[in-house]
């Protein structure tokens, strides 16, 4: 009997062990997406094959922006008119063709990274307008604690914009 309340308190401080160390490496990684998306230029979003934004610098890029009640799904964060209209970016009939949204899908299920996708976007605006934008989208691949994440940076100008070489 003592054996047995040995072995099981045992396991339990295994597992408890376990699991400090699985949050504490989950935490490290997220660390290091943050500072890398500090890092880098443009807007960019880390997010879960499941589109949901586990991190941004959007909202330090567009404090205008912040605390609007968008879901913390990618084209709702980023104010996408067919995911805001529908409520849920992934929802609405639009999202079901968006070239964005099938790059993405098709870099995790084939776990690998995508360059300079183009693609024009109804977004909406601080005052709650409709702009055609043209984006540029690239993803990167990362893992945190064996899970995949994407790092997405996207570039935007809008319709008739001329960018200087």
């Amino acid at each position: 009997m003592l054996f047995l309340l040995l072995s099981v308190s045992i396991v339990a401080v295994l597992a408890l062990f376990i699991m400090a160390r699985n949050t504490y490496r989950l935490k490290t990684d997220f660390a290091r997406f943050r500072k890398e998306i500090s890092q880098k230029s443009g807007l960019v979003f880390l997010i879960n094959k499941d589109f949901e934004v586990k991190d941004t610098n959007y909202y330090q890029m567009n404090a205008n922006m912040a605390g609007d009640g968008q879901p913390p799904v990618l084209g709702n964060v980023l104010h996408c008119k067919s995911g805001c209209d529908s409520g849920l970016c992934g929802t609405g009939f639009a999202c079901q063709t968006c070239p964005v949204r099938l790059v993405i899908k098709n870099s995790f299920k084939n776990r690998r990274d995508f360059d300079s996708i183009e693609a024009t976007m109804e977004l909406y605006d601080a005052s709650h307008e409709v702009q055609k934008v043209d984006v540029t989208v690239a993803g990167e691949l990362v893992y945190a604690y064996n899970k995949p994440y994407m790092m997405v940076s996207v570039t935007s100008f809008p319709i008739g914009f001329q960018a200087q070489v």
